[in-house]
């Protein structure tokens, strides 16, 4: 059916879009997926007949759902597989009258294969974070031969499913994560002025090797090394923010890095930054990229997995080669010697790429 024949306007929603759907995400963690799980279960409880979310008992996603008022169960799980939550989950499917399923994570699909019941028509694994080992042998083919579609977020995350995965017969699809009401919520970012004598560089991520915070420090020392005042401030948490502030530290650099940690809605903050410097090494389809890019704040990134597909979307921004800190340093300082604006443009293009609707009719497309 057309796209007409199940949106009404902006402004409305049909009563019946999607069946009856679960969102089932196990995990401990408190990450991009947990939150991308999150904000799928709200979203699909206005374009869907309903929607609940199954969490892990005492995981963040629980207090969250709690806390945000969103239809839930929570499942016991001392380890991935777990007969007392199989029987759990298979009741709770059956009784809700479940008959679309979309899981986030890998790990635990040794539970959840054997939770499906007859009603079930679709039973979708999105897929948001590259993976390394194949999971190909026979083991692994029974344990996700009942998927029925593969969501991926991004070009590179399809090519990574379809290496690694068992998907032989089965649809893999692309579907870029709406940004919901962050597109309303993104600041405009910080203007470049003369009259401005320090250049203000953010980053927002886990606080991982890969991510590039360390990166980040040696970009930063090569600025101030140049004669440019440049500051930088990290947003975030995780298990390497002690060795970053030790580096930090014996880089001599505390005093021109503030670390935030982990703050609400780190996005609100872009605007307080001339540039934001992400030299992640591994990215499904990052959110704090998409939200800095869509906020139209000049970005800077190198060019692996995911980024380069920004560019076939439009977006203005910049990619240098893997690795290549001499060239984030190049392109930082033409940023903020030349003034350059910032790319605003961006702005209008994540409304009509990254908007709730536009997730929404790709998805239904997907799997109808």
């Amino acid at each position: 059916m057309s796209e007409e024949g199940f949106f009404w306007g902006d402004s409305q929603v049909p009563e019946e879009l999607f069946p009856k759907t679960a969102i089932v995400c196990l995990s401990s963690n408190h990450g991009g997926m947990e939150f991308d799980a999150k904000i799928l279960a709200r979203r699909l409880s206005m374009w869907s007949e309903s929607c609940l979310l199954v969490v892990r008992r005492g995981a963040w996603l629980e207090a969250v759902a709690r806390e945000e008022s969103l239809p839930y169960v929570s499942i016991s799980m001392s380890y991935n597989f777990s007969i007392f939550g199989i029987f759990k989950i298979r009741r709770v499917l059956r009784s809700r009258g479940i008959r679309l399923l979309v899981y986030f994570g890998s790990s635990e699909m040794r539970s959840l294969r054997f939770c499906l019941n007859d009603s079930i028509d679709r039973f979708v694994v999105r897929h948001g974070t590259p993976k390394s080992k194949k999971k190909t042998d026979f083991i692994h083919r029974f344990l996700w031969s009942k998927v029925t579609h593969h969501w991926t977020i991004s070009e590179a995350l399809h090519r990574n499913v379809l290496e690694l995965f068992p998907v032989k017969g089965k649809p893999v699809f692309i579907n870029y994560t709406g940004q919901g009401e962050k597109l309303d919520e993104l600041p405009m970012p910080r203007s470049l002025s003369y009259q401005d004598d320090t250049l203000l560089i953010g980053q927002i991520a886990r606080v991982e090797r890969v991510k590039g915070q360390f990166d980040t420090l040696s970009v930063l020392k090569k600025l101030r090394l140049s004669g440019i005042n440049a500051k930088v401030v990290f947003y975030g948490d995780g298990r390497s923010l002690d060795d970053l502030k030790k580096a930090a530290n014996a880089e001599g650099l505390l005093s021109d890095i503030t670390f935030k940690g982990q703050v609400p809605k780190p996005y609100r903050h872009l605007d307080k930054q001339h540039v934001f410097l992400y030299p992640s090494y591994s990215e499904g389809f990052g959110n704090a990229f998409t939200e800095a890019i869509s906020s139209g704040i000049h970005c800077l990134c190198y060019e692996n997995t995911c980024f380069p597909e920004y560019r076939s979307l439009g977006f203005s921004y910049s990619m240098v080669p893997n690795g290549d800190i001499e060239a984030l340093v190049d392109r930082a300082k033409e940023i903020w010697q030349t003034r350059e604006r910032q790319p605003l443009e961006n702005r209008e293009i994540a409304n009509e790429v990254f908007s709730d609707r536009a997730e929404m009719v790709r998805l239904y497309r997907a799997l109808y």
